[in-house]
Formats: structure tokens, C-alpha cells, sequence
């Protein structure tokens, strides 16, 4: 049975949806064609939903520099990109550190999964300001410093010592000035 647009127009004339659109239940074209007015109702099962609250991310380090800027551009002209410090946290992990998503996610206290969102996000963020020439801020988000300990021991004379986050590796060993120096892993 073909139907006339007559009756699709007394179908569809005092059709309620939960929203407009294809997806949702009548379609745009319809809608268009009949200049219908489609009421909206809200679901009462999605009313006063908590919604699932972001973790907090651990974050190792915390550098002093937290803008960069193209050269040569007065900051007046600049459109500005924020970049939270725990997408900087992941990049340092993942791009500087070579740590996997598995790795990286355990240092920051998240899954596999969200830190690899979190990275790609921030790729993202660093890709359209290098390709834009846009400042990058980097601020806020949801983080918690955490200063873990780094131990390194010297193969030559044992000697064991502590390194502050963020100093890079020692080049020789503070008591015998040996090159011979290994980080120890802190369970």
C-alpha cells in the first residue's frame, strides 16, 4: 500500500518525540515537509541522573614553564589553547618517557584506555596549535601532584641515593663519580 503524502501528513501531524531528528524517531525531512511542530518530551528515566565523577589523575611532574607561544607574533594577535597538566602528564609519558598506554595509565592511576583519550586528546591540542600557530596555556584539569621517589644505585661502589622528580638522570654517582648508574624500580 502506497501512502499519499495526505497521509503521512495525518500520521505524523500531532506526533509527540522524546527528540527530532532520524535517529530519534521522525525524520528531518518529514518535518520540514509538513512544517510539523514537534513537542519535545523529556524522559523521566534520564531525569536526576549522577553523573559518573572524572578521577583524579596522578601527575609526577610539574615543570615551571606552562606557555609557549609562536615566535615572532605579539601575544596581542595570539589565540590561545588550553593543554590541562594532566594531558602534559601523558605526553611526558608516552612521547618523552616512550612508557606504553598500559604503563602510563598505571603511573597516572587511570586505565589503559582513558589514558590513551587523555593522550590523543592532547596531541590533538598541540597539533592544532603548531599547525595554527596558536599559544598553548597549560593549566587546570583534574590532577593530583604525586612526588614519587626515584632511587639510583651505583654498580661501582653500591652507593644507593635519591634523585627529585623531574632532574633527569644522574650522570655519575655523587660518592665515587662512577658512570656506572642504574635506576632502582619502587614497587
Amino acid at each position: 500500500m502506497l501512502l499519499k503524502d495526505a497521509d503521512i501528513f495525518n500520521i505524523f501531524s500531532h506526533f509527540v518525540v522524546d527528540r527530532p531528528g532520524p535517529k530519534y524517531g521522525l525524520p528531518m525531512a518529514v518535518i520540514k515537509k509538513f512544517n510539523l511542530v514537534v513537542y519535545y518530551r523529556p524522559n523521566p528515566l534520564l531525569e536526576n541522573k549522577m553523573v559518573r565523577p572524572i578521577i583524579s589523575r596522578k601527575v609526577g611532574f610539574n615543570p615551571e614553564v606552562s606557555y609557549f607561544k609562536p615566535r615572532g607574533i605579539p601575544m596581542l594577535d595570539l589565540e590561545e589553547i588550553v593543554l590541562t597538566v594532566d594531558e602534559r602528564e601523558a605526553i611526558r609519558l608516552a612521547d618523552l618517557q616512550g612508557l606504553s598506554h598500559e604503563e602510563g595509565g598505571e603511573l597516572m592511576g587511570v586505565s589503559r584506555a582513558t589514558f590513551g583519550r587523555i593522550l590523543r586528546n592532547a596531541r590533538r591540542i598541540i597539533a592544532d596549535a603548531i599547525i595554527s600557530g596558536k599559544a598553548i596555556n597549560i593549566q587546570g584539569g583534574t590532577y593530583e601532584m604525586v612526588e614519587t621517589p626515584r632511587l639510583f644505585v651505583c654498580e661501582a661502589c653500591s652507593h644507593e641515593w635519591e634523585e627529585a622528580p623531574g632532574t633527569g638522570r644522574p650522570e655519575k654517582c655523587p660518592s665515587c663519580a662512577s658512570a656506572d648508574v642504574i635506576r632502582l624500580k619502587v614497587a
